[in-house]
């Protein structure tokens, strides 16, 4: 589902987007701040998921969300305090993300359990516990509901192409009143 919030200015004026139009298993995005930004309404499963377990891939920086801890500088990035949480969000359903991935040129796609694309494309060769969750066809990272990547393609010789498995997808500082989202920030370079 798509948003449209009307034009954008270089200053990032806030934003609201009412959260009771979202319902669970719903992935939207809008645009924003010269960006995009999506919101996830994760399912009382998926959430009892990632509080219980949360297996990332190998040398994954976790709960990393600074630049400087390995997301590359050049990269769209935030400050939001909260994104060290299990969960990486305000409320446990809502799972909010900018939509630049590591390689910042490539469209993520939502992937469900059974390991089908929003069109029933099958990804057969993600593993049998994927989680369901996003996934970055550029550089085949697969990224659960907190935005943490729990699968990577292999690479040969390349340590460029290994270490963009290990950045969590970014999450923009917002706040929630009243079932409102309101976005706070905008994307730094």
């Amino acid at each position: 589902m798509f948003i449209s919030l009307g034009a954008q200015s270089n200053q990032c004026p806030e934003k609201n987007i009412p959260l009771k139009q979202f319902k669970p298993g719903d992935l939207s995005y809008f645009k924003y701040a010269n960006s995009s930004i999506h919101i996830y309404h994760r399912t009382e499963s998926e959430i009892k998921a990632l509080e219980e377990k949360q297996t990332l891939v190998a040398g994954a920086i976790g709960n990393s969300n600074q630049p400087d801890t390995g997301w590359p500088s050049e990269r769209l990035h935030s400050n939001a305090s909260w994104a060290a949480n299990g969960l990486r969000s305000l409320d446990s359903k809502y799972f909010v993300f900018w939509a630049s991935t590591p390689s910042n040129d490539c469209n993520l796609i939502h992937i469900n359990k059974e390991k089908k694309g929003q069109d029933g494309q099958s990804f057969s060769f993600l593993p049998s516990s994927w989680p369901g969750g996003l996934f970055d066809p550029c550089y085949g990272v697969g990224y659960n509901y907190s935005g943490r990547p729990v699968f990577k393609a292999t690479y040969e010789n390349d340590p460029k192409l290994e270490k963009r498995a290990t950045y969590n997808l970014l999450v923009p500082e917002y706040t929630i009143n009243n079932n409102v989202l309101n976005i706070q920030s905008c994307p730094n370079k």
